[in-house]
């Protein structure tokens, strides 16, 4: 029998008639963590299936440190129960939407707890398979999509009255494109035969150098379209610890896209990446439209929504949930920063900041 792993994270005078009575029973594989950095540190590594989350643990406040745990656990399907006292019904509610999955409280009657925890291992078990193939089918709509996109600025500019020195690049460029379509569908179909690797299968050195310049490439027509400036500060050669198809289109390429479609013609955009010891950080900046704060609160979940460009490019919606998952799946973290132009007309643009494991080659 799969024993349900289980987090259990208070402090260690809080609950402890709770927290003994778990540990005690067999069909759990628990741990027990008493700060909310332990939390996210444990994360990763344990892959829980559900987490117990005493309310009074986030220094941020539960509302805030759950909405943030929930993030974490969109691509691990993990379920979180809060132990919180009772209260208004407003406030329940408000857990519930910030990622709760169910709420725990006084007094604790072990029998119906455990009856609960149950009902939400196996529910959760239940829609894996569909979940794995509604990711399936977003990352093919997306970035197949983004792919497409490219082809047809490169085929386009191609019935312009152009050298044929620059119209044979074109066309070996958009040659190039259709080849990775073709590639990823080919590692779609691989995950699909897999559930339990729906994101990545094994992580490898990937060169961050060879995955940008690719992209360079690849978005060139795009860039050149908006006469955007693309500037590139990867002095050095740096590997990640990744998966390459991945980081190149579901990370490095979606970050990227989205810099150019919410980007002014003129504008302009930059990576960068820089040297942290056992971690690289990635910066994708650009000095576009910006994000507004409430798009910006659910930027990496499902409830995102696709918007149009500064050209009036449409999307799908799917990119930025997507990368922060394929992310997470690379024990990296993915964060964002924006200054909204209709706020600050002067001084405006994205940041999104990528760290992640160097790879295990060049570590020291």
């Amino acid at each position: 029998m799969t024993k349900q792993k289980l987090i259990i994270a208070n402090r260690a005078s809080s609950y402890v008639d709770l927290r003994t009575s778990l540990l005690e029973v067999d069909t759990f594989d628990c741990k027990v963590v008493q700060s909310f950095d332990q939390l996210l540190a444990n994360f990763s590594s344990f892959k829980p299936d559900t987490i117990i989350l005493d309310e009074a643990l986030p220094d941020e406040g539960i509302e805030k440190g759950l909405s943030m745990l929930s993030k974490m656990c969109l691509s691990s399907n993990t379920s979180i129960y809060v132990i919180t006292e009772s209260r208004e019904k407003s406030y329940h509610e408000k857990l519930l939407s910030c990622g709760a999955f169910d709420l725990l409280m006084e007094p604790f009657v072990e029998s119906l707890i455990l009856k609960r925890l149950s009902y939400g291992f196996e529910k959760k078990q239940g829609p894996k398979a569909k979940d794995a193939g509604r990711r399936l089918v977003q990352i093919l709509t997306h970035d197949v999509s983004n792919l497409l996109q490219n082809c047809e600025v490169y085929f386009s500019s191609v019935d312009r009255d152009i050298s044929t020195e620059l119209k044979n690049k074109r066309l070996n460029r958009a040659k190039n494109t259709l080849k990775d379509v073709r590639e990823l569908l080919r590692k779609v179909a691989q995950l699909d035969k897999d559930r339990s690797k729906i994101l990545v299968g094994e992580l490898k050195s990937v060169s961050l150098n060879s995955c940008i310049q690719d992209l360079v490439d690849i978005y060139h027509s795009r860039l050149e379209e908006k006469k955007i400036n693309l500037q590139i500060d990867v002095s050095e050669v740096v590997s990640v610890q990744a998966e390459e198809i991945s980081l190149r289109h579901q990370v490095l390429g979606n970050l990227l896209s989205n810099a150019i479609k919410f980007t002014f013609e003129g504008g302009e955009i930059s990576i960068k990446a820089l040297n942290l010891g056992d971690a690289v950080e990635i910066q994708v900046a650009d000095n576009g439209v910006g994000i507004d704060d409430e798009q910006l609160s659910k930027l990496f979940s499902d409830a995102s929504n696709s918007s149009k460009g500064t050209n009036g490019e449409k999307g799908i919606g799917f990119g930025m949930p997507l990368a922060f998952e394929f992310v997470e799946a690379f024990h990296g973290t993915l964060t964002v920063s924006s200054r909204c132009k209709k706020d600050h007309p002067n001084n405006h643009g994205t940041l999104f900041i990528i760290r992640l494991p160097k790879a295990k080659s060049q570590v020291a």
